[in-house]
């Protein structure tokens, strides 16, 4: 998939990592533990995406020359490097988001998501293409620990998802984008 010899990425893969979930842009690093989590429900993101999404990210890291431990270059009047829709981790991010998407045949969007038809609130959700499902993605957290859990979203009685995005327009900006939609054939349609 990635065979570049000016470019490597370097990855520590442990388990149970300390505050990570699923990876650490900055420090480099693939919690295993979280990984398996995404195979526990057979629809949404597999854990060989979740996988590559992190080598993907690492790999553009590397391109920078930006070293573990650093999160690279950014616009610090936009405020962090999620506001920033130029920095260096979410051009890398927006890479691995495409290949993990081509892996799995879905189309992921994160932010601060809620449910409107339950009143959930996801890290991020997915479409899942292949089995015509919208999928929610929470963040577990048990001591020190973050894992993802993965929900079906399910739709109101006339069939409609109803989700609402927080996030930040391109000049740092919040907003708030509400998608109404059924999905036929694992596109959402109006």
């Amino acid at each position: 998939m990635i065979n570049d010899p000016e470019n490597i990425a370097k990855v520590t893969i442990d388990k149970d990592v300390p505050y990570v979930n699923t990876g650490d842009y900055i420090n480099q690093i693939i919690d295993l533990a979280d990984i398996y989590e995404y195979d526990k429900v057979p629809y949404g993101m597999s854990g060989i995406a979740a996988i590559m999404h992190e080598i993907v990210e690492q790999y553009e890291k590397s391109k920078h020359g930006t070293p573990i431990g650093s999160a690279g270059r950014w616009d610090k009047n936009q405020g962090g490097i999620l506001q920033d829709e130029n920095s260096d981790f979410n051009k890398d991010h927006a890479n691995a988001v495409k290949v993990q998407n081509k892996i799995d045949n879905t189309d992921r969007t994160q932010g601060d998501i809620i449910d409107i038809n339950s009143g959930r609130k996801y890290i991020m959700f997915y479409i899942d293409q292949t089995n015509n499902k919208v999928v929610g993605i929470t963040e577990q957290k048990k001591g020190n620990q973050f894992t993802p859990q993965k929900t079906e979203i399910k739709t109101d009685k006339d069939g409609y998802y109803d989700l609402g995005v927080n996030r930040f327009d391109d000049r740092g900006n919040p907003q708030f984008i509400r998608a109404r939609f059924k999905l036929k054939n694992g596109k959402p349609i109006k």
